[in-house]
This record gives structure tokens, C-alpha cells and sequence, in this order.
């Protein structure tokens, strides 16, 4: 069975979720099918990605058909309310897991979920709700990381790490294993994080969208 379905943003995050949408091989049970994009931006209103079209703003959910969704929105606070917003709206929002991406026996992946192309996560982890796993990033077993987190690309966190919601984790960041990061922590890029992180540093509201 084939499901249409619409992505919430056209920007870079966008393109390289429907690039993931489109690299599933088919299924003739089970086939996720991306029509186009929601996006709020005017600048965007008839541009074409992947021979994609954006539709129209979110306010025109209700009107394109569609048989699922996914939110490709990099801001965690604001992928946070959209997705909190559709699922109250008995949206089914999907995940996107790109095909060369490794995924251990006993993964749980929430909904809204994106893993990126080269991507492993091993045996026993869990992603919450809207978590970005970006490419060439690692999740060793047993990890355990929030709704809402972005982990970037080539960021490797070690056995038993906990993560908490909406954490940002930047590129080639290290988190050793059994650390445990605070809700809406920022850890730099390249850092090696050998203690736990249990003070949320500032984080910025969610732009108007």
C-alpha cells in the first residue's frame, strides 16, 4: 500500500528529507510517497524540489490530500509545536529513516523521527518523538535520547548516554558513555563531553514560522 505524504518545510532540512522519502525502495505493503511541501515562506510558493511542488502553508493542511505528514523544521522548539499541533490534530506523522542507514535490533523510533543517510543506530536505542539522527552520525546500544533532540552529523554518543529533550548536539561532538544531558542543552561542535550536563544553557524561542 502506497501513503501520500505531505512535508511540513522546504528549506535544506526539507529537500533532504524528501530525498530520503524518495531513496525507500519500494514496498508493494508498505511504501511512503512524498506529493510536495508546506512551507511558510512566500519566497518559496511554486519553486519545485526533487519535482516536488510546495502546496501552500501549513494553514492549507486540511485542503491538499495527503495520508500522512513529517516535519522538517531544524529549530527543535519549533518542530516541537508543530508536531505537538498535528498529532493533537489526529495527524499520522511519520518517520523518515534513510535506507543506508544502520538500525540495531529493538530500536524504538517515535514519530516525526528523521535518520539520515549513513547513520547508525545500534541494538536497544531509542528515539523519541521528532528527533533529527543526522548523517554519519553514531548512537551506540542503549541510548536514550529525548523528543524533539538534533544530533548532527558525525556526532557519536557512546553507550548508555542519556539525552534529554530538545538537546542539540553539533557536528563531530563526542558524548562518552553513561553521560547523561539536560533538557535544551546546546553541546558545541567537536566537543568531547566526559561529564554530565545537567544545567540547560540558554535556549532561543522558536522563530515565527
Amino acid at each position: 500500500m502506497t501513503h501520500t505524504i505531505l512535508i511540513i518545510g522546504a528549506g535544506g532540512h526539507g529537500q533532504v528529507v524528501a530525498d530520503i522519502l524518495l531513496a525507500q525502495p519500494g514496498r508493494p505493503e508498505y511504501t511512503l510517497r512524498p506529493i510536495g511541501f508546506l512551507d511558510e515562506s512566500s519566497d518559496r510558493r511554486g519553486n519545485h524540489f526533487f519535482n516536488l511542488p510546495i502546496l501552500g502553508s501549513l494553514r492549507d493542511l486540511a485542503i491538499v490530500p495527503h495520508d500522512g505528514v513529517i516535519v522538517a523544521v531544524e529549530h527543535n522548539l519549533l518542530r516541537r509545536q508543530i508536531i505537538d499541533r498535528l498529532l493533537s490534530q489526529g495527524e499520522w506523522v511519520v518517520p523518515a529513516i534513510h535506507p543506508s542507514a544502520l538500525i540495531g535490533t529493538g530500536v524504538t523510533v517515535g514519530a516525526g523521527a528523521v535518520i539520515g543517510p549513513g547513520a547508525v543506530v545500534n541494538t536497544g536505542a531509542g528515539l523519541g518523538r521528532g528527533v533529527i539522527v543526522n548523517s554519519h552520525s553514531t548512537i551506540d546500544h542503549h541510548v536514550r535520547i529525548g523528543d524533539f533532540a538534533h544530533i548532527s552529523p558525525g556526532a557519536h554518543l557512546c553507550a548508555h548516554a542519556t539525552v534529554g529533550s530538545g538537546v542539540f548536539i553539533g557536528a563531530g561532538a563526542i558524548i562518552t558513555p553513561w553521560r547523561q544531558i539536560g533538557p535544551w542543552s546546546v553541546v558545541p561542535a567537536g566537543s568531547i563531553v566526559v561529564h554530565d550536563l545537567h544545567s540547560a544553557p540558554a535556549y532561543l524561542p522558536a522563530p515565527a514560522w
